[in-house]
């Protein structure tokens, strides 16, 4: 698991202090790894399970309409945005949340570029 954590470690640092927590976890919702700020990693399991319930709930809307290949979720609050994309073959999920203050587009260009790497780095 070194290496998964090593690399959402350097993710976090191209990010920079915008980044609340990322998680990469199994479509069961158990997380396999996370770099985080809140100080409950319970807490930090929570919002990550809800993300992901919302992200299974989006890729079967999209594909009952037949609107395409889901590719990512985004949701908005007042305090955040949470992401969450399927990672290599839709076994593991990745969950980032930012602050209001982070460019969307800069965040996104980064999962892109990370999410190969994480998913390499996941013991199978």
């Amino acid at each position: 698991m070194a290496k998964i954590n090593d690399v959402l470690k350097e993710f976090r640092a191209e990010v920079g202090g915008e980044m609340i927590q990322m998680t990469v976890s199994g479509t069961d919702g158990i997380s396999i790894a996370r770099e985080t700020i809140v100080a409950d990693t319970s807490q930090a399991d929570q919002l990550s399970g809800r993300a992901l319930m919302a992200l299974q709930t989006a890729k079967k809307v999209t594909e009952k309409l037949k609107l395409g290949d889901h590719e990512e979720t985004f949701l908005t609050t007042d305090k955040a945005y949470i992401y969450s994309k399927f990672l290599g073959d839709g076994s593991y999920v990745l969950l980032l949340s930012v602050t209001r203050k982070a460019t969307l587009g800069t965040v996104r260009m980064l999962i892109e570029e990370y999410a190969p790497k994480i998913w390499d780095a996941i013991p199978r």
